[in-house]
């Protein structure tokens, strides 16, 4: 596997991740910058690939990780891009299936603080799959819609936290998946550029709980003239949590 060292938070990450294929990039510390967590909590990231939102998350959190990925190559990568950024000590890697039927006997008898995830985005037959087989395995949902979130559901502790980052005009898809495991949820729409409409969305919940839905103001990365808001840089460069 071919890979290139990308820098990530302004340089303070170094993740090595395949030149072809699915690379990680903006979403990744978006939803690092949403993962609620304090120092030493149990947190889970599913569909981890080579490491690049786990690491983020890490570092800016010092929680304590456990990322699963069922591509044995990318599981690989995570670990050492874990060990390159010194962050091993606070980094597991899994190589897991989640859809698998022994997926949570095999993470017992742990249960999470946060978990968090980017799914895989569309249905086979909805899109016109990209040549690359990597791709394809990152963007096309091999699973039964809704594995995720109630695997997620299984492995959380008591009002535990699930986020997760997924395209604007997959949230009725979403909502109606979270319910009625989860309550408490948080919408953030991710706006392109001001003036557009939100191409993404991140989308918080506790687990157990019964509070409204609440729709917070958008993040905006560029302003009008395409250069980067405050606090897109804030969270882009420098790491800042995003709270949701």
């Amino acid at each position: 596997m071919r890979v290139s060292v990308d820098g990530f938070l302004n340089h303070q990450l170094r993740i090595a991740q395949p030149v072809r294929g699915w690379r990680a990039g903006l979403d990744a510390v978006l939803l690092a910058s949403a993962v609620a967590a304090r120092p030493r909590d149990m947190v889970c990231e599913f569909g981890t690939g080579s490491g690049a939102a786990a690491l983020c998350a890490v570092w800016r959190t010092r929680a304590q990780l456990v990322g699963v990925e069922k591509n044995a190559a990318l599981a690989d990568l995570a670990r050492a891009n874990a060990e390159r950024n010194q962050l091993a000590a606070r980094v597991e890697i899994r190589t897991l299936d989640i859809a698998a039927r022994d997926f949570l006997a095999a993470l017992a008898p742990l249960r999470f603080a946060h978990v968090f995830f980017n799914p895989p985005w569309y249905a086979p037959r909805r899109v016109r799959a990209s040549p690359s087989p990597a791709r394809q395995e990152a963007q096309l949902r091999a699973d039964e819609p809704g594995v995720w979130v109630r695997r997620a559901a299984s492995l959380l502790r008591a009002h535990g936290t699930l986020t997760m980052i997924e395209r604007a005009d997959a949230l009725a898809d979403i909502l109606a998946q979270l319910t009625p495991a989860f309550g408490a949820i948080r919408l953030l729409p991710v706006l392109p550029r001001a003036g557009r409409a939100a191409h993404r969305v991140l989308v918080q919940a506790r687990l157990g709980r019964r509070a409204p839905l609440r729709l917070l103001p958008p993040l905006i990365l560029e302003d009008a003239e395409g250069a980067p808001t405050q606090a897109a840089h804030a969270i882009l460069r420098g790491g800042q949590a995003l709270a949701l």
